[in-house]
């Protein structure tokens, strides 16, 4: 009977090759999405994180400053100076009346040195700052005087010798145009402040102009020799998380809005 003859392949086809490289082809793509993806997602989640610290850090030392703040008949404790560009008007200069003990007048108005000042930086408006000049004790003027106190605050913005903390460098920025040109730059920090009874309505008071009994008192707490007096401060972030340089987002997709308030509340007699 004749031996039969086996044989035993040692190689893959051709066929068998291209299948066997279209399968790792496939295979690296799908890790190598996969590893794009996790980086990516952990990127994001990594920025929104920071984000998230920078705003609390930022509205936890704001309305620490308004819940310590000194207010008197003359200065509400917290005041918010708007500045107008091309029509536009950004609230975001916030003035707390914080003396490190004893305030010089109690019963008047703050000195510069017991000022905490909250704004943007004039030049990287993307920076919130908290400034203080303690050095400069001369006395406010009163807060009807606007121009003198956004002349006297863009002093303290450009001081270089000021104590100046960042807040936080992710404010989110936008230009402010005229006639279609960039004619400045804005940081997105928004304030708003209410006194109740108001500044005007209290010289209204003062005047003769408006009784007692209907003042705006806070709670509606009052009686007839004193009222309760009420300054709310509210604070907006928009922050942008980090991803390179860029301040900008025109479309607002990343932008995150931030939101806290604080009060003061203290007592006005006739």
């Amino acid at each position: 009977m004749p031996a039969r003859c086996t044989s035993k392949r040692s190689a893959l086809t051709l066929v068998e090759m291209l299948l066997a490289v279209s399968i790792l082809s496939i295979m690296a793509v799908a890790l190598g999405t996969l590893a794009m993806t996790i980086q990516t997602s952990n990127a994001h989640v990594t920025a929104q994180g920071e984000a998230a610290q920078h705003a609390r850090v930022a509205i936890s030392r704001i309305e620490r400053a308004v819940n310590n703040a000194h207010a008197s008949a003359e200065f509400p404790g917290v005041y918010v100076f708007v500045e107008s560009v091309n029509g536009w008007n950004f609230p975001d200069v916030l003035v707390v009346w914080r003396p490190s003990g004893s305030a010089a007048h109690p019963d008047g108005r703050p000195l510069f040195s017991e000022l905490t000042v909250f704004c943007p930086d004039p030049v990287e408006p993307w920076r919130l700052l908290e400034i203080r000049t303690p050095q400069d004790t001369r006395p406010t003027p009163p807060i009807s005087q606007t121009a003198s106190w956004r002349a006297e605050l863009a002093a303290i913005r450009s001081d270089v010798s000021a104590e100046r903390v960042e807040l936080t460098d992710l404010l989110r920025v936008g230009s402010v145009t005229s006639g279609g040109l960039a004619t400045d730059v804005r940081g997105a920090v928004f304030f708003h402040v209410r006194v109740l009874p108001s500044l005007t309505q209290w010289e209204q008071f003062q005047a003769g102009d408006v009784a007692w009994e209907d003042l705006d008192w806070a709670q509606s707490v009052s009686g007839s020799s004193a009222g309760l007096r009420q300054s709310w401060c509210a604070v907006e972030l928009q922050l942008l998380p980090r991803s390179g340089d860029n301040h900008f987002d025109l479309t607002g997709d990343r932008v995150i809005p931030f939101f806290g308030s604080a009060a003061i509340y203290y007592e006005l007699r006739r």
